[in-house]
């Protein structure tokens, strides 16, 4: 019999391997013998924060810190999860619980700078990081918060000299290089200084230790075509339990999704909730896996009614311990592109927008920042060209050929004719129109993003065309996108 210790460990290596449920199910066997295992309660939290059942996560995770009420690193964890989940009060008062605790833990008094600089208070945000971040020892995370704020306060070379410091130090972990050297090239970017940007972004690229399956991912799509035809999917019957709540935002990432998220919550009848991770876990189910990765969409033949009933029923259980009373709840995990036809069975009078911006900006500002989730596919030119391609390939033949209902919001359209776009998003949710919803940017929400900066500010043209500015380094990509039958201008 294995001791909850060992239980533990096992857990962890599944969750490691995407194997949610049975490291769930692995965790409450070492509680179940040890009940008080501070160890159990924070990984089963971290697994059910996986699956979006935040209320439980953070049911768990506060019973680690609860149980160990002295050590920072568990209030530390706790204050991450809330801020996964977009519970910002909460996170901001458990980091200052964990640097109360540990003035000197680092990764607390980055995240509590951040959220700060996000809520406003830049210049305190700013002076409590700038210590951490110019110690020898710094955390890599204090030196790039702190080098993001200088960015965002109008003073982006006040942070540049530390920042590169950091980033050519050797030794350092490359996944921390890598962060660094994201941030280092969006300071040069800020200063228009593009070839020292260019080459910055280069290189952190170049750290990436994993590889797209270009092959792989193209024979997937191949097949959901195939599979989707229009009479397939004809005889996929629609969730007889209609709910209008959920708002599907999809499309690539850095499309514009985030922006059309927090004009939606800016609506007092509607919740941004960001990007969920629960399709996912639908997909695992119905392939009979375990695996918590990318999944393609299943055949229609493998889908049944119950299936489709039983997974709207657990999508709108996860979308309730996220927010209870809201008329509409979003989810704009961009990828959800991939299973949109299932998604309109599942919810005949949901909504759904598809964003779409210029294949040129988009890639690059896909090539230009550190994603924490499964973007293996954005780190070099050639992966990018092939992911829109497909991308653009699927999404026509969900809409045109299936006819699945999606409003088009275009990024570039959004910019330069703001009202009657807006209106045009607010109209397609099926709630009234309220004047909030233009000034987005007031919205106290935060969206912890790589674009949380973006949606506080008025909206704003300097990300259109944004390519251009880069001239000719960017050849290799715009000649990847044409191989592909992208049009890249």
């Amino acid at each position: 019999m294995p001791t909850p210790a060992e239980l533990i460990q096992q857990a962890r290596r599944l969750q490691a391997g995407g194997q949610v449920p049975s490291a769930i199910q692995m965790y409450q066997a070492a509680l179940k013998a040890q009940p008080r295992n501070a160890d159990a309660h924070q990984w089963l939290g971290l697994a059910y924060l996986q699956i979006g059942q935040h209320r439980e996560a953070v049911d768990h995770a506060t019973r680690a810190a609860k149980l160990e009420p002295m050590s920072a690193e568990r209030w530390f964890v706790l204050a991450n999860l809330y801020r996964n989940i977009g519970l910002w009060k909460e996170a901001r008062e458990t980091f200052e619980k964990a640097m109360w605790l540990n003035k000197d833990h680092t990764g607390a008094v980055a995240g509590l700078a951040q959220i700060m600089g996000a809520m406003g208070e830049r210049e305190e945000a700013l002076a409590l990081v700038a210590p951490a971040a110019a110690r020898e020892d710094a955390h890599p995370e204090a030196v790039a918060v702190h080098a993001e704020l200088c960015m965002t306060l109008g003073r982006p070379e006040e942070g540049l000299e530390n920042l590169r410091r950091h980033a050519e130090r050797t030794g350092t972990h490359p996944l921390a290089r890598q962060r660094l050297l994201f941030q280092l090239g969006h300071v040069y970017q800020a200063v228009e200084r593009y070839d020292e940007a260019f080459e910055a972004f280069s290189s952190a690229n170049a750290l990436n230790q994993s590889r797209w399956d270009r092959a792989g991912f193209r024979a997937s799509v191949d097949r959901a075509i195939a599979d989707w035809s229009p009479e397939a999917h004809a005889n996929v019957a629609p969730c007889p339990m209609a709910s209008e709540r959920p708002v599907f935002i999809v499309g690539m990432p850095r499309s514009g999704t985030t922006l059309v998220e927090q004009i939606i919550a800016s609506h007092p009848r509607c919740y941004g909730a960001g990007e969920l991770g629960i399709t996912r876990h639908i997909m695992a189910r119905l392939h009979n896996t375990q695996s918590a990765s990318v999944l393609p969409i299943p055949p229609p033949s493998r889908i049944g009614p119950d299936d489709v009933v039983q997974a709207a029923g657990f999508y709108l259980r996860a979308l309730k311990s996220i927010e209870a009373t809201a008329d509409r709840v979003t989810d704009k995990l961009p990828l959800n592109f991939l299973y949109l036809p299932l998604l309109a069975r599942m919810f005949p009078s949901g909504h759904f927008i598809h964003c779409l911006r210029d294949p040129v900006d988009t890639c690059l500002s896909c090539w230009t920042h550190h994603f924490a989730g499964p973007m293996q596919f954005a780190y070099n030119f050639d992966d990018l060209a092939a992911f829109y391609a497909d991308y653009l390939r699927l999404m026509r033949h969900w809409t045109e050929t299936l006819g699945v209902p999606a409003l088009e919001v275009r990024y570039e359209q959004l910019v330069a004719d703001q009202e009657p776009q807006i209106r045009r998003i607010v109209e397609s949710i099926g709630v009234e129109w309220n004047d909030a919803c233009l000034r987005f940017h007031e919205n106290p929400r935060l969206a912890m993003t790589v674009s949380m900066e973006q949606v506080r500010r008025p909206m704003y043209a300097s990300a259109v065309a944004r390519h251009e500015r880069y001239g000719e380094r960017l050849e290799p990509l715009r000649q990847a996108l044409r191989r592909e039958g992208v049009d890249a201008g």
